[in-house]
């Protein structure tokens, strides 16, 4: 993790509100909220909690009980112990954070952490261009390499950007994209809302549909690389494993059908 420097002043001014789904990680959650805390102290946070698995109770009862004592942090539970995906407990812990009422959302995972004040800066480019609907940071990792940088393309061959040594540079732009990472993404609520939310499947391609499908209705989606924060690269769920690949599989052919009985259609990959 990246070490976090002394505290800054400056806190988000606009009306924002985190969502967070946390499923088994109870110290990343414990360290996003810690860094926001620093960084963006007036940051409010939904977070939706599975029942914890086996041997993860008291850690998650931990840290719910620690992040529920500030009056900032709206921690609620959901009933059952199956892991129904990012896209599922990214919907319902904007239904909650919508009693609130928060003029925007910040969609972030539990592994990211705060290494700077972005909120504000991501607010006044998305408020730029009432066009603008989605914004994501640049996402590094603890070594500064780049982990999420946008895709470039089109929405039928849309283009991974992957940042190696040779490419140092590249992610400090902003770029319209066909889709930007679902791990920390910006969008104003009442354009969640509007265009339904994340597509609830099992793994993949829950933030894809979002992106695509506000695209469709004359909106944009942006990668702005002057906004950084941590997020160590990872895969959803180990990939060449049958049920992972099967997962694959089943999330594309949703999206897919999804895009092709819009109307009018969308066009995809």
């Amino acid at each position: 993790m990246v070490k976090i420097a002394g505290k800054v002043p400056n806190s988000p001014k606009a009306n924002v509100m985190a969502c967070v789904v946390n499923w088994s990680t109870p110290n990343d959650v414990w360290r996003l909220v810690e860094s926001a805390e620093q960084f963006e102290p007036n940051l409010r946070f939904s977070i939706y909690q599975n029942r914890p698995p086996e041997g993860m109770e008291q850690a998650t009862r931990d840290m719910l009980d620690g992040i529920g004592r500030n009056r900032l942090h709206r921690v609620f539970s959901a009933e059952g112990d199956e892991n129904r995906g990012h896209g599922f407990g990214t919907n319902r812990a904007a239904d909650r954070a919508y009693v609130w009422k928060p003029k925007y959302l910040f969609l972030v995972n539990p592994d990211c952490v705060f290494t700077e004040s972005i909120l504000d800066r991501m607010v006044a480019f998305l408020e730029e261009d009432p066009v603008r609907c989605v914004v994501g940071p640049k996402q590094v990792d603890s070594r500064g390499r780049i982990t999420a940088g946008g895709i470039i393309g089109t929405l039928q061959r849309p283009q991974h950007r992957w940042f190696r040594e040779k490419d140092k540079g590249q992610g400090d732009d902003i770029v319209k994209c066909p889709t930007v990472a679902g791990s920390a993404m910006l969008v104003r609520t009442e354009d969640f809302f509007e265009y339904g939310g994340l597509l609830e499947s099992k793994h993949y391609y829950s933030e894809t549909w979002f992106n695509y499908h506000v695209q469709a209705h004359g909106r944009e989606c942006w990668y702005y690389g002057e906004a950084k924060m941590n997020h160590e690269w990872h895969q959803s769920s180990s990939m060449g494993s049958p049920l992972s690949d099967g997962s694959v599989n089943e999330d594309r052919e949703l999206f897919r059908r999804m895009c092709d009985e819009h109307n009018p259609p969308i066009p995809r990959d």
